[in-house]
């Protein structure tokens, strides 16, 4: 059964404008977009005063030009990574505020070669899957401007495909993470 497009474009306006009626009832600075680093994008949602959510999404394109003994080998990758962490607040003073941050991402790289025929292989791909949990701060500056940084730890796990080993690998990490950034509020 085929939905008209009329039928759809209605809905679809009704969802948005009762999404906008709440989102204007709502405190100004309970929405915004943060950048940190690890280079990374977000949007912080705060669901209520205790409770935040931020999606983020990170991406980098390499490119290497090489000379070698072989000939000129040339690289390309792509990596991108889309994840999710709560902010859990815990302790308010004054315009510090203290959280914990459970989050999940996940991350697909590509990498290409093109060289010679003596060394012959063309792609790598590694997804992966990535856990954390971290501590954090967070100080407003201004009502629509925030600082923040975190501290915690990660576990990734990590399957890796390539033209120049026929089986498949899989890798493990543990480790420490820290992040810093800004939250710019609307």
């Amino acid at each position: 059964m085929k939905i008209p497009r009329a039928a759809v474009l209605v809905l679809s306006m009704v969802v948005f404008l009762s999404v906008a009626g709440r989102t204007a009832a709502q405190d100004k600075g309970n929405a915004g977009i943060s950048m940190g680093y690890p280079a990374s994008i977000g949007f912080v949602y705060h669901v209520s005063d205790r409770l935040a959510l931020r999606p983020e999404i990170s991406f980098i394109r390499t490119t290497s030009d090489r000379d070698s003994t072989f000939g000129d080998i040339s690289t390309k990758g792509l990596t991108f990574e889309i994840g999710i962490s709560g902010l859990f607040y815990v302790r308010r003073w004054d315009k510090v505020r203290a959280y914990v941050s459970p989050g999940y991402s996940y991350r697909h790289s590509d990498v290409s070669v093109d060289s010679p025929d003596l060394l012959d292989f063309d792609t790598s791909t590694f997804t992966g899957h990535r856990f954390s949990g971290s501590f954090g701060a967070q100080y407003s500056l201004h009502e629509r401007f925030s600082v923040f940084g975190e501290a915690g730890l990660q576990y990734l796990t990590q399957q890796i495909e390539s033209d120049l080993s026929l089986a498949e690998s899989k890798m493990k990490t543990f480790g420490s993470r820290t992040a810093i950034g800004v939250i710019f509020f609307f």
